[in-house]
């Protein structure tokens, strides 16, 4: 079984993985500010991002007085493994009957 994102965890890594590069925590919590109309306290922000490195997601590292988030799993290789999961659990591995769902109206 996959690591489940939560919803908030969800947003989150969307907006990490829209940066594509290293970015501070400062620079996440302004992103998540202009998603969501909130700014979250970094508490707040660092909770989550210790449960996204716990789950793989990303690691972090402090340069100087910052702390930087750095990308471990990509958008791709996320929805390569949700896809998987998703044809194995309910078609038996069969992708074209997930393809078929998708590509259907």
């Amino acid at each position: 079984m996959l690591p489940k994102l939560t919803m908030q965890e969800s947003i989150m890594m969307q907006e990490i993985w829209k940066a594509g590069t290293d970015i501070s925590q400062q620079e996440l919590r302004q992103m998540m500010k202009q998603r969501t109309g909130d700014l979250l306290h970094r508490n707040t922000i660092s909770s989550f991002l210790k449960i996204l490195s716990e789950k793989r997601y990303i690691s972090t590292y402090h340069k100087g007085k910052y702390r930087y988030i750095h990308i471990e799993k990509s958008l791709e290789s996320e929805i390569k493994e949700q896809a998987k999961w998703t044809s194995d659990f309910f078609f038996q591995g069969d992708k074209s009957k997930l393809i078929e769902i998708i590509e259907s109206e």
